[in-house]
């Protein structure tokens, strides 16, 4: 069990959320503005619908579905991304601005292996998604959801005193200032 100094150490809900919504922006105003290029490049030149009886094309549907279709792939990337340098960097880009780092449960820093426990129970609900698609496994269509409830409601425990949400729980993890790990 952690020391009385440590716990205090260790980075509350508040900042923990902060980091989390930059997080959030980043990513989804990335993936808009990727989608709407997108649209734009190719949605209009697709030729769906066909011609009109006027010669005149009306690409626009078209062009929305490319553009959501691909601002939606490339926000599954930048997130992955953005949850992978918690892997190998100790903070997600919105942690890093905000000063906070990934530890042990003791206030030392965290092992590459202990990093990557505490992202495989955060992103869990997302590996599941995708065996969802997969042929045969449709019973596993609303497993993600239910995992990522529980992985949400799991964020919540950093309210409590350990200041550990459930992924954290997990890896044996802590969210400290980055000047505050030994």
């Amino acid at each position: 069990m952690a020391n009385a100094k440590i716990l205090q150490q260790r980075v509350g809900f508040g900042r923990r959320s902060a980091a989390a919504l930059i997080d959030a922006a980043a990513t989804g105003i990335f993936s808009l503005l990727v989608g709407v290029l997108l649209s734009g490049m190719f949605g209009m030149g697709v030729g769906w619908p066909p011609e009109q009886a006027d010669g005149q094309r009306n690409g626009i549907g078209v062009s929305v579905i490319v553009g959501a279709l691909g601002g939606v792939l490339i926000w599954s990337y930048v997130w992955a991304v953005f949850g992978l340098c918690e892997v190998f960097a100790s903070a997600s880009p919105g942690k890093m601005l905000l000063g906070l780092t990934i530890g042990q449960e003791d206030g030392t820093r965290a092992s590459v292996s202990a990093r990557m426990r505490r992202w495989a129970v955060k992103y869990s609900w997302s590996s599941l998604g995708f065996l969802a698609v997969l042929p045969g496994l449709e019973v596993l269509e609303s497993l993600p959801r239910i995992v990522l409830f529980v992985i949400f409601i799991g964020c919540f425990l950093v309210l409590g005193d350990k200041r550990q949400a459930l992924h954290d729980l997990a890896a044996k993890t802590a969210v400290f200032n980055k000047a505050d790990l030994v």
